[in-house]
């Protein structure tokens, strides 16, 4: 059974967002532990206001969260 096309959006979407290296990374320092962006940024070696960019996307994609304290 062929998938809907809201189902299909979303899931291009997805791999739209795991195709770059560096979510990729953020992602994978992001499975270990909850990070601050300076800790993401010091974990993969980018800059802060580099990781915050990516973060960014990853967050209008729902597929991080963030979280003040």
């Amino acid at each position: 059974m062929p998938i809907d096309e809201r189902t299909s959006i979303h899931l291009a979407d997805l791999f739209n967002a795991l195709s770059d290296p560096t979510r990729l990374s953020i992602l994978s320092a992001l499975i270990e532990r909850e990070m601050s962006v300076g800790e993401i940024a010091a974990a993969i070696n980018l800059s802060e206001s580099a990781v915050s960019h990516q973060l960014r996307g990853l967050r209008q994609m729902r597929i991080v969260r963030p979280r003040k304290e």
